[in-house]
């Protein structure tokens, strides 16, 4: 017997295709260097805007939160601006504006009324203050404690404060206009605090 040393032919078509495929994976191999498809850059984060603090609506330096200066707001606005001690307050107007006039004994021992806008707070005018004797000298008991202390006593809105003296003894005369309903007028000893007179006003 003869040995069939015939083979079988591969179809042209299955090779042109295996041709195309091994092309292809040679070609993606040296793109990459690794045969592994490049992998995909990561996406930078998003950013987000956001805006800047409105300080507009900040009240200025010893203007309270709710509104127009109070008796304890105007205190610490003049003090603030000159230094000193405060030693009285009241109601007025300057140039049109509504003020706190608040008189002050200066470091150097002067006496200087300033008039803080009641509004703002902002300082409209100043002149000088002839000082009392009892006005002299700061008292232990401070302004700002005198009018916490008045306030606690009687609740309302203080109108008026003064240093002065009450039978021989210096006393804060204060005038709140009440909560309830009506003036008042008291009297704190300006040494300890203690209520001499707490009385209507009107």
């Amino acid at each position: 017997m003869h040995a069939d040393h015939r083979t079988s032919a591969v179809p042209a078509a299955a090779l042109r295709a295996a041709t195309v495929l091994v092309a292809a994976v040679a070609l993606l191999t040296a793109c990459t260097g690794t045969g592994e498809p490049s992998p995909t850059a990561a996406e930078p984060p998003a950013v987000t805007e956001t805006e800047a603090p409105d300080a507009s609506n900040e009240p200025a330096a010893g203007q309270s939160a709710e509104g127009p200066l109070d008796a304890h707001d105007a205190v610490a606005a003049a003090i603030a601006f000159e230094g000193g001690v405060v030693v009285e307050l009241g109601p007025g107007r300057e140039q049109g504006v509504d003020v706190w006039e608040v008189g002050l004994i200066r470091p150097d021992g002067s006496g200087v009324e300033l008039h803080v806008a009641r509004d703002d707070g902002r300082i409209v005018s100043q002149e000088p203050l002839r000082l009392d004797p009892e006005q002299t000298s700061a008292p232990a008991l401070t302004a700002a404690e005198a009018i916490a202390l008045a306030l606690e006593t009687e609740p309302g809105e203080v109108r008026e404060l003064d240093l002065g003296t009450e039978r021989g003894i210096v006393v804060w005369e204060v005038i709140v206009d009440s909560a309830a309903g009506g003036r008042f007028e008291l009297y704190l000893d300006a040494a300890t605090g203690t209520v001499v007179k707490h009385e209507r006003a009107d």
